[in-house]
């Protein structure tokens, strides 16, 4: 995020976290998505190609749920990695998180499960159009929490617009080539050397 403060970092700063609590990554996930339109959890995204599971034999298989001889992609000891990120059968498992349910397009929480894990969904027929079983909890859940999500998002967003303006205020004048330091810190706090960082621009 550029040095920017992260969301994390937010909620400690507004008493949220003491340092002593557990950081839930559903939630923190929540306000990821909100603050840096991006998915940082495996089951709110729109496809399941991200990541393998690697067995103690070797095997590989597409995710830690649906470790089954149908799914098995192969073995690290015989293939490499571009033939199975590239896989008919990967791609194939990946692509079903986004054939949802049809009730999924008309939902006002679809951009936070994408229909949810597959997992839930490949329970009953293996379609992945059947319905999450946990579809009528997720919409209580976001129904209730959604709004205070998007107030802790609007401070985030706030204190980000304050720290790239302290960054500004507090930045040195340029400096001829050569006559900064070399191994100087650069002042912004991104922790790069100055050289590097505000002494290029």
């Amino acid at each position: 995020m550029n040095g920017e403060l992260s969301p994390f970092t937010i909620r400690r700063a507004h008493g949220i976290l003491d340092g002593n609590e557990t950081v839930l990554l559903l939630l923190d996930s929540i306000l990821t998505l909100l603050v840096d339109e991006r998915y940082n959890i495996c089951h709110m995204g729109r496809d399941c190609r991200q990541y393998f599971v690697v067995e103690h034999n070797g095997d590989i298989y597409p995710c830690d749920f649906f470790v089954e001889a149908p799914r098995r992609l192969g073995n690290i000891l015989e293939d490499n990695w571009e033939r199975l990120l590239e896989s008919p059968l990967y791609r194939a498992f990946g692509t079903q998180k986004s054939r949802w349910h049809p009730d999924c397009d008309q939902c006002r929480y679809l951009r936070f499960c994408s229909g949810d894990c597959l997992k839930h969904r490949l329970h009953e027929r293996n379609d992945p159009k059947t319905r999450s079983w946990l579809c009528h909890g997720w919409k209580t859940f976001y129904g209730h929490a959604l709004p205070g999500f998007k107030r802790l998002a609007t401070a985030v967003r706030k204190e980000r617009r304050q720290q790239r303006e302290a960054t500004r205020r507090n930045r040195p004048a340029a400096t001829p080539p050569g006559t900064q330091p070399p191994n100087l810190l650069c002042p912004c706090g991104s922790g790069r050397l100055y050289h590097i960082c505000c002494g290029r621009r």
